[in-house]
């Protein structure tokens, strides 16, 4: 329950937030079949998930007799096939809540050409069908980001209907505080009118986290009526479009990308790639895995797919232009031996055989991965946070060309770190597929890191891990805030 002051006090202290944080979306009022509020009750909604926060999110509307919306991503700050994450789908979707679109990896819309925009909806589609069996007909874009043209294509080629919001938390800007986030919250409470409302919240935000029940207590019992999107706005069209029953798992359910193992080729000039089958070269001479381009794709997506940056894509593949992508052009992925990058990542088995043990230079082990079917170096090394020079440095006289299923390779030496210049991630931290780079602290030393995930900044880390903006500074003095890339490592002790 609200403690800390009277909703009459709140209602007077922060009216004026409350007003601020309602956008003018003047350049949207043409967009007639866009909404941007509810009819009746009110829609708390959520963005940006699955995340790990959701399955108690549900439970806090559940447990008033309410209902809340989650717009949903594909492959953002998680993958929506993680067994986790389709778990909390699911456990939101029985308890009636509605599950909608955000798109599969939260881009621009209005950036993107329509091939594109297909396989930002269609590859969500497809993963709704098979984790639940529905394809939602409720999309919002991810930052609003919506124009007339792009409104229309999605409406008449997907059937989706388009929501933005009516009141912004604001809990992703990076400074507000839980605070700040509970009294806005509380503030609409305080509306003895009940006025209708599209609020707008993100699951993967910790100070949404911690108010969650206060908020939903006190809007109810202020006599809301919570709502889905689709029950707020009348059921202009039903939330779902049923294809079936959810399917069961098999080897499409993954966002991981594999690239495609390539004859290392030389150098000529730019990477030109033909449909033919023209391999990619990559700067450093040789390119070792490509990707073919499929109906649809762009330079950020198959980066992203792939843990690259689009500028480390278009290093591996000097003269290639994004604007003029082709489908079935061939773009190069991992230069040489090694990948460009490596994407931190824990080991999901560390079992062993009895096929005859690799041991590092140290002479032991202090873990190690048996090879399994389809699997190769390079993906070996990226799944245990390795490059594929620290896996064979761990793994002297091993031939990449001849591994062999029922191999067991150490992935470190005796217990201890690899030999990498990358801090280890803190336990539970995410990590990122961008080049890692050190910020050491000032006496030289580092007790306890942290790898900066996509979408995260200094204040948010900071906070997250009990830190002053200061502190996080003097602990990281090279660290510039503006400049902050998924994959750095910042020291937190």
């Amino acid at each position: 329950m609200v403690s800390r002051r009277t909703l009459l006090l709140v209602a007077a202290s922060i009216a004026s937030h409350v007003a601020s944080a309602r956008p003018s979306h003047r350049h949207r009022r043409a967009l007639d079949t866009v909404f941007e509020n509810c009819n009746t009750g009110l829609a708390f909604t959520f963005d940006d998930g699955p995340y790990i926060w959701e399955n108690a999110f549900s439970d806090n509307f559940t447990d008033v007799g309410g209902k809340t919306t989650f717009f949903i991503n594909g492959n953002n700050w998680g993958c929506i096939y993680d067994e986790e994450n389709v778990a909390r789908l699911r456990h939101a979707f029985a308890a009636g809540h509605q599950i909608a679109h955000h798109t599969w990896s939260h881009p621009y819309l209005t950036q993107l050409t329509e091939p594109e925009i297909d396989t930002e909806i269609t590859r969500l589609d497809t993963a709704f069908e098979k984790i639940l069996g529905i394809r939602p007909n409720y999309l919002r874009p991810p930052f609003g980001d919506i124009n007339d043209a792009v409104a229309t294509y999605i409406q008449t080629t997907h059937q989706k209907t388009i929501v933005l919001w009516s009141d912004d938390s604001r809990d992703s800007t990076g400074v507000a505080t839980t605070e700040e986030v509970l009294d806005f919250y509380l503030g609409i409470a305080a509306d003895s009118s009940l006025t209708s409302r599209m609020t707008l919240s993100h699951e993967v935000q910790k100070v949404t986290y911690e108010t969650l029940q206060q908020s939903v207590q006190a809007l109810a019992g202020a006599g809301y009526q919570l709502l889905t999107v689709s029950d707020c706005l009348g059921n202009v069209v039903p939330a779902y479009t049923v294809v079936g029953e959810p399917q069961e798992r098999d080897e499409t359910w993954s966002c991981q990308y594999v690239p495609t193992p390539s004859t290392p080729t030389s150098t000529s000039s730019a990477a030109s790639s033909t449909s033919s089958g023209a391999q990619p070269t990559a700067t450093s001479g040789t390119c070792s895995a490509s990707y073919t381009v499929a109906s649809g794709e762009y330079c950020w997506l198959i980066a992203n797919d792939a843990g690259l940056t689009v500028e480390e894509l278009l290093t591996l593949n000097p003269g290639v232009d994004c604007e003029d992508l082709q489908v079935g052009d061939v773009l190069c992925l991992v230069a040489g031996a090694a990948p460009i990058t490596s994407v931190p990542n824990t080991v999901s088995s560390t079992t062993t055989s009895d096929a005859p043990s690799t041991t590092s230079p140290a002479g032991s082990c202090g873990s190690a991965h048996t090879v399994e079917s389809g699997e190769y170096c390079w993906l070996i090394a990226t799944n245990a946070g390795l490059t594929v020079d620290e896996l064979l440095a761990f793994n002297p006289g091993v031939d990449c060309d001849d591994l062999q299923i029922g191999d067991v390779l150490c992935l470190s030496g005796g217990g201890s770190s690899p030999p990498s210049s990358i801090a280890p991630p803190v336990s539970g931290t995410a990590t990122s597929s961008a080049p890692a780079t050190t910020t050491s602290s000032a006496p030289g030393t580092c007790s306890s890191s942290h790898t900066v995930a996509s979408g995260e900044y200094c204040w948010l880390i900071a906070n997250d891990n009990g830190l002053s903006m200061d502190e996080l500074l003097s602990l990281n003095p090279a660290l510039d805030c503006d400049a902050l890339q998924p994959g750095d490592v910042l020291c937190l002790n």
